[in-house]
């Protein structure tokens, strides 16, 4: 997973899409055993600017899905931190990336 993405301010294109990986380096596949996933996005010690963002599957099976923009998402300038959060079908959650955290760079417009 790249982590680090760049938008200017108000921009609804493109959207975040990640690669999930397992440990070992391989493509997570998602294509069964989940009941759902969800992106969060926020600054440390601010509230929560994303708490539940809708995520689509691109290709499951080779752990590619993304995270479309709303309007109100990229209406703020700054650097954010988000994380992709799938719960399985037992009811255990699990983090990615799991070694810190995807960088949302969101630039003011001219």
């Amino acid at each position: 997973m790249d982590l680090r993405f760049h938008l200017k301010k108000g921009d609804r294109q493109p959207p975040l899409q990640m690669i999930i990986y397992n440990p070992d380096g391989t493509r997570k596949d998602l294509s069964s055993g989940i009941t759902g996933m969800i992106f969060r996005m926020g600054k440390p010690g601010v509230a929560v600017k994303i708490a539940a963002g809708v995520i689509t599957a691109v290709n499951l099976a080779q752990g590619v899905v993304e995270h479309r923009w709303a309007s109100t998402t990229t209406d703020e300038v700054g650097e954010f931190r988000g994380e992709l959060v799938i719960t399985y079908t037992d009811a255990t959650t699990e983090t990615f990336p799991k070694e810190s955290f995807l960088v949302v760079e969101i630039h003011d417009e001219v």
